[in-house]
């Protein structure tokens, strides 16, 4: 396929056509042009070659010998209802300063799904930002999902949280100090119950598949986190370090939390990355909440966030244990969650029905 850009008075051409091996440096070039960032050749080759479901569809503009533009989208296994689907992950789109505005993003985006669907997808999703949202809903057939992100946190430093939103640290000071007084009326997080053993572990074992299959009928429309997937998600990224802690009732797995510490927005943000506990298992999660925050504030976290779609049964246990909603309007930059079905029927509308959905941290692509 072929387009063209109009660049003063010469119309440039590009080619459209799929990722071929040989590319990989280009397009880490074309993300240092778009992002400003070098992307690790490491990180690239797991999320986009190494995934359990397999290599990424990459569309990719060619124009003189270089790569201009990029649709990508890793290959994800779901459930949806009680049937194991294909997806697709929607990430990391790229064009050329040089080549915006003429309609390479459409192009390419449509050229991947069509490709998708060839293959058997059976829906794209992902978290467009604010730069790109309008784009997905209004020219690719996007559905949002979410008005912005579930987002719930629970505050560790109120001082440095509050100084960061007003930039004053006597307006931060005072603000900590009213905050301490109404999380201790209000919130009154609930504290361990000790009634199982946690401890830190470096791999997933065949235990894990056990566990996503007593729980996965909890979940109507969810990534498959069995053992493989979190394996390559979690132990095996080269980039970066997460800290995966097991709770166990004996030689039995009762759940497990993968957590991350990161600066970001200014702050030291812990993320929970993943909670997942076998079914009437309350106990396990309070434990793996609790623990989680201690290990956050041992690493001098500000704050600890997670993401819980609020329909979800576990929403209330995160207010028990003294997280907070988070309104879009407070949500620290423009974050939106959306669907493409390729579906048709009633499969589309469950498809798009958010309550139906689960996510965590572990779903996005960014962290």
């Amino acid at each position: 396929m072929i387009g063209e850009r109009s660049g003063g008075m010469v119309a440039e051409r590009w080619l459209l056509r799929e990722y071929r091996e040989g590319d990989e440096e280009a397009i880490i070039g074309l993300h240092r042009e778009v992002f400003g960032s070098e992307a690790d050749r490491r990180w690239w080759e797991w999320r986009y070659l190494g995934g359990p479901a397999g290599r990424a569809i990459m569309m990719l503009a060619e124009s003189n010998g270089r790569i201009v533009g990029q649709y990508a989208v890793v290959p994800v296994r779901m459930k949806m209802g009680h049937e194991t689907c294909l997806a697709g992950l929607s990430l990391d789109t790229m064009v050329h300063p040089d080549y915006r505005g003429g309609g390479m993003f459409t192009r390419l985006a449509e050229a991947a799904y069509a490709t998708a669907s060839e293959r058997g997808y059976r829906w794209v999703y992902g978290f467009p930002n604010g730069n790109s949202h309008h784009g997905f809903v209004a020219r690719l057939g996007w559905t949002d999902l979410y008005d912005g992100i579930p987002l719930w946190v629970r505050p560790l430093n109120l001082g440095a949280v509050i100084r960061k939103r007003y930039g004053s640290r006597l307006v931060a000071g005072a603000g900590a100090c009213a905050g301490r007084v109404a999380m201790g009326l209000f919130l009154r997080p609930r504290k361990a119950t000790g009634r199982c053993s946690v401890r830190e572990i470096r791999h997933f074992d065949e235990r894990f598949d056990g566990l996503w299959k007593d729980v996965s009928e909890r979940y109507r429309i969810a990534v498959i986190r069995d053992r493989a997937y979190l394996e390559w998600r979690y132990a095996r990224r080269p980039d970066a370090a997460y800290t995966i802690f097991a709770a166990e009732d004996g030689d039995r797995l009762g759940g497990y939390v993968v957590l991350r510490a990161m600066p970001r927005f200014g702050l030291k943000i812990g993320f929970i990355m993943e909670m997942v506990v076998a079914g009437g298992m309350v106990e396990i999660s309070r434990d793996l909440i609790a623990g989680s925050l201690e290990f956050f504030r041992r690493g001098g976290m500000d704050i600890v966030g997670c993401l819980v779609p609020p329909t979800h049964p576990d929403a209330r246990l995160w207010r028990e244990m003294g997280f907070l909603r988070v309104p879009k309007r407070a949500l620290p930059q423009d974050m939106f969650w959306g669907v493409r079905s390729f579906l048709l029927g009633d499969g589309g509308a469950y498809l798009t029905n958010p309550s139906n959905w689960y996510i965590s941290w572990g779903d996005h692509d960014s962290v």
